[in-house]
């Protein structure tokens, strides 16, 4: 009986160290999603290529097989990898989001697009 009670102490004390941290984890991810959200509110949820692509900045896009999107602008990604919300389908993971100039959105898979023009960023 005391090897049982023994046992389970030490199981007990694992799951418990396993649960304080993934809250912990969870909860500092949390956190920094929302500092991140306060400091500048426009930027979208993930993906964000600050440097490359500005959410203001019109740009063009060549697809795969002769088309172009002209004057859209890139307004982030869809998260890729597995989150166990369920916010995002299966099918839509990765997908890029465009705003288009009318205030419309789409969603294109990133093996669609063969190459984006920016202008030069101002001096």
């Amino acid at each position: 009986m005391e090897v049982a009670i023994a046992f389970l102490g030490i199981a007990g004390s694992i799951v418990l160290t396993v649960v304080t941290l993934t809250l912990f984890f969870r909860g500092l991810d949390w956190l920094t999603r929302k500092v991140r959200r306060v400091a500048n509110p426009k930027l979208p949820r993930r993906h964000m290529l600050l440097d490359v692509l500005d959410p203001e900045t019109p740009i063009t896009i060549h697809l795969v097989g002769e088309g172009e999107l002209r004057d859209v602008h890139y307004l982030g990604a869809l998260p890729d990898e597995f989150d166990k919300t369920g916010a995002v389908p299966h099918e839509l993971r990765s997908f890029v989001v465009l705003g288009h100039p009318d205030g419309s959105r789409s969603l294109i898979r990133p093996k669609s697009i063969k190459s984006i023009d920016a202008p030069p960023p101002p001096s």
